[in-house]
């Protein structure tokens, strides 16, 4: 039985990558062509776009792994049924039930690792990516905050009296609103 899990478990790895692959690649252009007018609106260079997809990779893995997986399946078993090896198999006395036990060993891993890459590794990748996506595709970036010191954010003008960097807490801050002719 270890030879025929490992038999399936080396045909599945192939048409996972293609299905993962596929994935990111069809997932990246769907990313683009959203942001298509906002890239040539703010001339965004080439490199700012790879930048900004590798910013979504780990994202997209999360996402196209059960895709991935699923195609996986239906390809190994697929190429099984064409070349009569699921006959093979039931010949030589081997319960097709067997043939899912390589499929569910390799599926959970799968799932692991995937709910790592989601909770541990997705979170600050999606922080980076907005702050790229504000830095050099909206061409806005929001200034460092310092002790006695005036800023501007849009229409707000902003006072910051103290400012800790190490608990991230303000103190006696002023905003001041000037859309219009009233300033509040």
């Amino acid at each position: 039985m270890k030879t025929l899990y490992k038999y399936v478990a080396k045909e599945f790895i192939f048409p996972f990558l293609i299905g993962i692959v596929g994935f990111i690649i069809f997932v990246s252009v769907e990313v683009l062509y959203q942001l298509s007018s906002i890239i040539v609106q703010n001339h965004v260079s080439i490199l700012n776009l790879f930048a900004l997809i590798y910013y979504y990779i780990p994202q997209f893995i999360s996402m196209g792994m059960p895709v991935g997986v699923l195609l996986a399946i239906f390809w190994v078993l697929s190429n099984f049924s064409s070349r009569r090896e699921l006959m093979a198999f039931q010949v030589h006395g081997i319960n097709l039930k067997r043939i899912v036990i390589p499929f569910l060993m390799v599926s959970l891993i799968l799932s692991i690792f995937t709910y790592l890459i989601a909770n541990f590794v997705v979170p600050s990748f999606s922080t980076q990516a907005s702050n790229y996506l504000e830095k050099y595709v909206y061409h806005s970036s929001f200034p460092s905050v310092q002790t006695n010191t005036f800023f501007k954010a849009g229409n707000n003008y902003f006072y910051v009296n103290s400012f800790d960097p190490k608990t991230e807490q303000f103190g006696s801050v002023m905003i001041s609103n000037l859309s219009g002719n009233d300033v509040t």
